[in-house]
Formats: C-alpha cells, sequence, structure tokens
C-alpha cells in the first residue's frame, strides 16, 4: 500500500467511519427529542449537553480507534513486505553462497584430483625406473649364471680333457 492508497482509502475500508460519522450523531438527536418527549415540562439543558457531550465522545474516540486500527494494518502490512523483501534478498544471498561454495568445492576437488594425478605420474615414473632397474639386474644375472655355467663347464671340459690326457699313455 502505498501512500496515495492510506489518504484515498478504499470504498470498502470507509464505511465504518462514515457508519460511526452518521450513526452515533443519528442516536444523539434521538435520544435528545426522546429526552424532549419524556420530560416536556423540565429543563433539560444540561441533560441535553451531556447527551451531545457524550455523542461528541463517543463519536470521536471510536473515530481515532478505528484510523489507529488503520494504521496498524498499514504498518503490519509494511514489515509483512519488508520481512518478504529480507526473506527473498536473504534466500538470494543464500543461493549465491551456496554456489559460490559449490565452485569453490569443485576448484579444491579439480585442486586434489591435479595434484594426485601428479604424484600417482611420479609413481609410475619410478616404478618404471625400478623395473628398468630390476630387468636390468635381472639381464646382469641371467648374464652372470651363462657366464658361470659356461665357467664351468669350460672346466668341466678342461678337466674331463686333461684326465684323459693322464690316463692317455
Amino acid at each position: 500500500m502505498d501512500i496515495m492508497e492510506a489518504h484515498n482509502p478504499e470504498p470498502s475500508r470507509t464505511w465504518p467511519y462514515v457508519a460511526i460519522i452518521v450513526l452515533v450523531p443519528l442516536a444523539a438527536v434521538l435520544g435528545v427529542i426522546a429526552l424532549l418527549i419524556l420530560r416536556p415540562d423540565d429543563d433539560n439543558a444540561a441533560l441535553v449537553a451531556q447527551v451531545l457531550g457524550f455523542s461528541v465522545t463517543v463519536t470521536m474516540s471510536t473515530l481515532a480507534y478505528l484510523k489507529s486500527a488503520d494504521t496498524r494494518e498499514v504498518v503490519n502490512s509494511r514489515m509483512d513486505e519488508f520481512k518478504r523483501t529480507l526473506q527473498l534478498s536473504a534466500n538470494a544471498a543464500e543461493s549465491a553462497a551456496h554456489a559460490e561454495g559449490e565452485k569453490i568445492g569443485r576448484e579444491a576437488a579439480n585442486l586434489r584430483t591435479d595434484m594426485l594425478v601428479t604424484k600417482a605420474d611420479d609413481l609410475a615414473t619410478k616404478a618404471d625406473a625400478i623395473h628398468a632397474i630390476v630387468d636390468d639386474t635381472s639381464t646382469v644375472l641371467k648374464t652372470h649364471d651363462q657366464w658361470e655355467r659356461d665357467r664351468l663347464a669350460t672346466l668341466s671340459a678342461d678337466a674331463t680333457t686333461g684326465l684323459r690326457r693322464r690316463d692317455d699313455p
């Protein structure tokens, strides 16, 4: 509700004001007429003043109450609108923070993944180097084993040949 609506209330909201402005003075006039009819011979000026004073007091206090109720309703509606706006802002801020958190989380996960891939590559390189050393060692051992076999075979052949020479007359 904007300021113009507060100054020009809708017709459905003005009927209580009109009713109070019309009905209370009408009741006061009827009360004065009834007083004059019931007490035609007495001086009714004091009673008429009391009835009219009561009428004015009731009218003004009721109008003040209605206006305060309308003002309270306007203030409450603006507060509700303000709360909705704050809630929408809070929801938007929460969504933005959530999206930023997801982005930062993805970046951190990507960084961890890259780091793990780098470590895995380093380990794979080291494993390849170890396999190369094992292959080289295996080749050396095979070569050494072959050399040992060849040497033993040569020694054995030499020993057999030497024994035959001794046995030969």
